[in-house]
């Protein structure tokens, strides 16, 4: 697994990124915390996704932290792995000349 990301869920709802960003450092150097507001009253959702600076991190971050306990909740994290998505500007250009020997 070489993703630097994280999903963590059930996170208290008045936590704060300071907080969270403490709590994860324990497993590596955190680059970025993006949570996740509800639109309509700016409420934290109680998930986020974390950055990490090195694959490693998100390893050990899956292997001691997942279950474990922040201020009474346990937390569920998953890694985010994310692939392209098939688009135009993403086929095959092989599949261009398919399509202009058809026209």
């Amino acid at each position: 697994m070489g993703c630097k990301t994280i999903f963590v869920k059930n996170l208290p709802y008045d936590c704060t990124k300071d907080e969270i960003g403490e709590f994860f450092s324990s497993c590596g150097i955190v680059t970025d915390i993006r949570m996740v507001y509800n639109w309509a009253n700016k409420h934290f959702k109680g998930f986020a996704y974390l950055d990490y600076r090195e694959p490693a991190s998100v390893r050990k971050a899956m292997r001691t932290l997942n279950g474990s306990n922040l201020r009474g909740r346990a937390l569920v994290i998953d890694a985010v792995i994310t692939s392209h998505k098939k688009g135009y500007k993403r086929r095959d250009p092989s599949e261009y000349q398919d399509q202009q020997e058809q026209d």
